[in-house]
């Protein structure tokens, strides 16, 4: 009995082995100079240039049998007319994956797709409460429900006929993962050239409406910040639709990439704070990132103010802690230069606590788990004699494991923690 179970275990294993090999294939043959390969745990599957490119090359070239949007037709789409154009790519994927007996490369393709996410929706209720205490006033917005669309989605899918035979398509296990995926995936695609493709020769009078699509290959790109590189030219960056001489999409560089480097490309204009909890990546080390914190202003003076001026803004940056607002919370005045601050009332020893916990930080933004729990154990040892500590402790407790999984969504938390920690350091 051990033997046959080791057996099927085995061949599952093979059989999943083989299908991610097919799905490669397939994804490679889009390229034109570059390769998907894969780059750790942390970052999954990439895009990697085998040569040099320039602004607006082309990366890829798709073929459109190969993409699937909110437009197409399919056994189930009929019932699913109800849904708006970004939901309805959720149960085209549910039925490519569970319910088509054909073998084709987009059923290949969404075999391939992510099993598991780490973003706001997927955060236990302890987690959830943690990032509304720490971002109170951050609101969330998602184009697809993946919690509440779920009802909608059984009430409807349960009409088709034999739906019984599928039982993993009734699962709410089931719907997350196809909206997840969705989530992270999906384009804004237009009617237009859904029909310009199906109907080359018709004469559009409809107006257009902006539905959604996956496109398989381009959702490898992992992201960076826009290059705000301006270029004289009539050749883009980004996806493009093309109809002739064959239907494909074309992607482009946005950016000039050396060869063996990974391919990025932009994701607009939204914070880290927003793609961590929407769709599950950052940017990494993003120069234009930010954040902002609140602080009750009291009879202080500050830069910025809202809610009818008791309330002061700081805006805080990735890699640095915010001047005017430490002054804002330690109360000095006066200082003209950054660094001065730390050395007021202490020295070297004020300097070696700001290394220490700036260090700390940086560690942080930099993902290493192991020295983050390092950095963490130290600081606790150098804090432990005074009644603040306990009380501090608490603020940054987990920070290394809420880091590692979530990043973005605990680092205000860690930011009033840290400022903390330099106010009863310097003037405690």
């Amino acid at each position: 009995m051990v033997l046959i179970i080791f057996y099927l275990i085995s061949l599952a294993q093979a059989s999943k082995e083989q299908d991610i090999e097919s799905a490669l294939e397939i994804l490679n043959s889009f390229c034109q100079g570059c390769s998907i390969q894969y780059l750790g745990e942390a970052k999954g599957y990439g895009v990697i240039a085998e040569k040099d490119f320039k602004f607006g090359e082309i990366t890829m070239v798709i073929p459109y049998k190969d993409i699937i949007t909110s437009f197409d037709h399919y056994p189930w789409s009929t019932y699913f007319e109800s849904f708006n154009h970004e939901n309805r790519l959720i149960p085209r994927l549910i039925y490519e994956k569970f319910k088509n007996p054909e073998k084709t490369n987009i059923k290949t393709l969404v075999n391939f797709l992510p099993e598991s996410f780490s973003n706001y929706i997927t955060m236990s209720s302890d987690e959830k409460q943690y990032f509304s205490q720490a971002f109170p006033k951050f609101k969330i917005y998602f184009p697809v429900s993946c919690i509440e669309g779920f009802n909608n989605y059984l009430s409807i899918i349960k009409n088709i006929p034999n739906i019984s035979d599928c039982p993993e398509c009734l699962l709410n296990t089931t719907y997350t993962w196809a909206c997840q995926n969705v989530l992270t995936r999906a384009y804004g695609f237009k009617k237009l050239s859904w029909t310009s493709i199906h109907t080359p020769n018709k004469k559009i009078t409809d107006p257009d409406t902006l539905g959604s699509a996956i496109i398989f290959g381009s959702d490898m790109f992992n992201h960076m910040p826009d290059p705000k590189i301006k270029i004289k030219s009539l050749i883009t960056s980004g996806v493009q639709v093309k109809t002739s001489p064959l239907p494909q999409v074309i992607v482009r560089t946005d950016r000039y990439t050396n060869k063996g480097d990974e391919i990025f490309h932009s994701y607009g204009n939204k914070k880290n704070l927003e793609l961590i909890n929407s769709h599950g990546f950052i940017i990494e080390n993003s120069p234009d990132d930010y954040y902002s914190l609140l602080a009750p202003r009291g009879d202080k003076e500050c830069r910025l103010v809202y809610e009818n001026n008791k309330m002061c803004a700081f805006y805080l940056e990735k890699n640095t802690l915010n001047k005017e607002l430490l002054i804002f919370v330690g109360g000095r005045e006066g200082v003209k230069d950054f660094d001065d601050f730390f050395m007021i009332d202490g020295g070297n020893d004020v300097e070696k606590v700001r290394n220490e916990v700036v260090g700390y930080r940086e560690i942080v933004l930099k993902y290493d788990f192991d020295r983050c729990e390092i950095g963490l154990r130290e600081i606790r040892r150098k804090l432990r004699n005074d009644e603040y500590s306990s009380r501090m402790i608490r603020n940054i407790d987990q920070v290394c494991a809420i880091s590692h999984k979530l990043f973005y969504t605990h680092l205000k938390h860690l930011e009033k923690a840290l400022v903390k920690v330099y106010y009863y350091k310097l003037f405690g």
